[in-house]
C-alpha cells in the first residue's frame, strides 16, 4: 500500500476491520459534542463475523468537562456497530451504529472514509441522529497527532471534494490525558 490511504467510500474496497479493533482517541471533528468533553475516545472490541453479518462493540468514553476529569467521573456511551449492505465496492467499510439500553431506538450509519496504512490515524464520516447532525471525526492511536500525520489527513481531506465537505467546521477535540482502560 505505500503511503496511500483507502480512497474515500463508495470507492473504498475493503477495510482491515481486525486493524479497525481498540482504542483510538477522537483528535479532530466537526461534532458539536466534542467542543465541551474531554478526552473523547472510542473502542471497538469484541470483532464478530458471521456469513450473514459483521458486527462489533463500539464504547465512546469521555470527561463532561474538567471538574469530572478532575474526579476521575467518565461518561460512556454503549453501542454495537453492524455491516450494512453497500450497493458499491465499500462492503465491510459502512456500519449501522445502535445504542444500547435507552439509546436502542438511536441508530447513526457511519463509514470509515480514509486510513493510514497502519491505522495509526482514520477519518469517520457519520450521519445524523435525532441528537447530533452528520459530520467527520479524525481518530489516531495516540491523543495527539504528530505533524506528518497532520499533513497527511488535512491532505486527504484536500483531496477528496467530498472529505472537504463532509470536514467543514472542523477543530480540535479536548485531549487532557488518556482515560482508564476498560
Amino acid at each position: 500500500m505505500g503511503n496511500a490511504v483507502f480512497p474515500v467510500c463508495p470507492e473504498a474496497t475493503s477495510v482491515d476491520l481486525e486493524k479497525l479493533q481498540g482504542v483510538w482517541f477522537v483528535v479532530r471533528t466537526n461534532l458539536e459534542m466534542w467542543k465541551t468533553k474531554r478526552s473523547p475516545q472510542i473502542t471497538y472490541t469484541n470483532l464478530s463475523c458471521s456469513s450473514s453479518r459483521t458486527t462489533f462493540d463500539d464504547t465512546v468514553r469521555y470527561y463532561d468537562n474538567a471538574d469530572a476529569e478532575s474526579r476521575n467521573i467518565i461518561s460512556t456511551i454503549s453501542g454495537v456497530d453492524t455491516e450494512q449492505t453497500c450497493p458499491s465496492k465499500c462492503a465491510h467499510s459502512v456500519f449501522q451504529w445502535r445504542g444500547n439500553c435507552l439509546l436502542k431506538l438511536i441508530t447513526s450509519d457511519w463509514h470509515l472514509a480514509a486510513a493510514s496504512p497502519s491505522y495509526d490515524w482514520a477519518i469517520t464520516v457519520f450521519e445524523a441522529t435525532p441528537f447530533t447532525a452528520a459530520g467527520l471525526d479524525v481518530y489516531s492511536r495516540e491523543p495527539f497527532l504528530t505533524e506528518a500525520q497532520l499533513n497527511a489527513i488535512q491532505k486527504c481531506i484536500d483531496e477528496s471534494p467530498y472529505l472537504t465537505r463532509r470536514a467543514i467546521g472542523i477543530f480540535d477535540a479536548i485531549q487532557v490525558k488518556p482515560l482508564p482502560l476498560l
